[in-house]
């Protein structure tokens, strides 16, 4: 039976571009013919936004995974955005789900518990996460197998990796050993700025892997989201695409 890897890709600095990373790199993987599972983990719901999925009342979202216990099938619960890729959306409920969750018994291993029941449907599922260290974000790094921690060369979003790969740490001796930092992947890139340079050294110091590949600063990017679109879809033959295969390819060759 295949083995599904879900990632969560956290920093608690917002503004990273977690979400593009999110995004493009599921499109990335789609072409490989593998089927993916995107879970907007983020009240503000920027991935959900992305794919134009618009929520009602009866729309099935992630804000059920936390509060119902009887649930349909995933693809019953989740939108086919593009062949083989799904997006399990955020609503505007979620926000509430972290104080109806603190009062709640296994509060960390709800979105575990749903996954260990759907994985077996899809090869890689990525989990997109709010900047802050809350419910939501802990039972994303419950439930995930890696992180990936997207972060411009900036020295507040650098600190924001220190305090993720904290967080880690502790989920990994509370709860879930297994868990794995993938890497620290440098974001929105302008090697020209000098504070990009004195940024890359300060990470080296942090003992936390960090990805060979980077993804330069670039407008195809937002002009992608502004059209409901991946990146391979309108930018496929751009440098920035190009930085967002040879991610995908290195983040595989290491699995």
């Amino acid at each position: 039976m295949k083995k599904c890897v879900v990632f969560s890709l956290a920093n608690l600095k917002g503004g990273v571009g977690k979400t593009s990373i999110t995004v493009n790199l599921a499109g990335s993987l789609v072409t490989d013919n593998k089927k993916i599972l995107l879970i907007d983990n983020d009240p503000n719901g920027n991935l959900s936004s992305h794919f134009g999925l618009e929520i009602n009342e009866e729309s099935y979202t992630l804000e059920d995974v936390y509060v119902s216990k009887n649930l349909p099938s995933i693809f019953d619960m989740a939108a086919e955005v593009r062949a083989n890729l799904w997006v399990l959306a955020s609503s505007p409920g979620l926000g509430s789900v972290i104080s109806y969750l603190s009062s709640k018994p296994n509060r960390e291993i709800r979105l575990k518990n749903f996954l260990d029941k759907t994985k077996k449907e899809f090869d890689y599922i990525l989990i997109d996460n709010p900047p802050s260290l809350n419910i939501l974000t802990l039972n994303s790094l419950v439930a995930s197998d890696r992180v990936i921690i997207p972060t411009q060369l900036e020295d507040f979003s650098v600190e924001g990796v220190q305090r993720i790969n904290k967080a880690i740490l502790d989920i990994k001796k509370r709860i879930n050993p297994e868990l794995k930092i993938q890497g620290v992947l440098p974001n929105m890139v302008n090697d020209r700025r000098k504070i990009s340079r004195s940024a890359r050294e300060k990470l080296a110091g942090f003992q936390v892997p960090v990805f060979k590949s980077s993804i330069r600063a670039s407008v195809k990017i937002p002009e992608s989201a502004e059209m409901y679109k991946l990146l391979i879809e309108h930018g496929k033959s751009t440098a920035v695409n190009g930085d967002m295969l040879s991610f995908r390819d290195e983040l595989l060759s290491a699995l």
